[in-house]
C-alpha cells in the first residue's frame, strides 16, 4: 500500500508493508533515507544495506560501500532504529548483526536480490524529491 505519510514499523527494520509512492535513490547514503522509501525498492527487488554506528564506524561503511558497489538496485543508509549496528534487508528477510560480514552478507544479497513481489529493472524515478531526511 503506497502512503505519502510517515511509517511507524513496529518491527525495525522493515521489510515489507506500507510504503512511500517513491523510491530511495540506488547509492549510498550519508544521512538516513526514510525506512518509507527503501521498503518501495524492496518491493521492486532490491537489497537494502543498512547500519547503526552512533560512534561511527568508518571502516565498516567502506566495506559495505564496496559490497554494495558492485551490485544491481542496491541502498546503503544509516538507519537509527536497527536493533544491531548492521542489517541487510529484501523483501520479507532481514539480517541483523553486530559485525559485518561480507560473506554473509553477500550471499543474502544473492539468495533474495530481485526476489520481490515487483521485479523492477529500472532506476527510480527521478520526479521524486530527494529521499533524506530532513535534518
Amino acid at each position: 500500500m503506497h502512503t505519502p505519510n510517515p511509517v511507524v514499523y513496529a518491527d525495525p527494520p522493515p521489510t515489507s508493508g506500507p510504503h512511500n509512492p517513491c523510491w530511495a535513490r540506488y547509492t549510498v547514503h550519508d544521512t538516513a533515507a526514510l525506512p518509507e522509501r527503501w521498503v518501495h525498492n524492496l518491493e521492486h527487488g532490491a537489497v537494502v544495506f543498512l547500519y547503526n554506528c552512533p560512534d561511527g564506524c568508518a571502516a565498516d561503511v567502506a566495506t559495505l560501500t564496496n559490497l554494495v558497489s558492485s551490485r544491481e538496485r542496491t541502498v546503503l543508509t544509516p538507519y537509527p532504529a536497527l536493533p544491531g549496528k548492521f542489517g541487510v534487508v529484501s523483501w520479507g528477510h532481514r539480517l541483523v548483526a553486530n559485525c559485518v560480514d561480507p560473506v554473509a552478507f553477500a550471499a543474502f544479497y544473492e539468495k533474495n536480490f530481485d526476489n520481490a513481489p515487483e521485479s523492477e529493472p529500472e532506476a527510480p524515478s527521478d520526479g521524486c524529491p530527494p529521499d533524506d531526511r530532513l535534518q
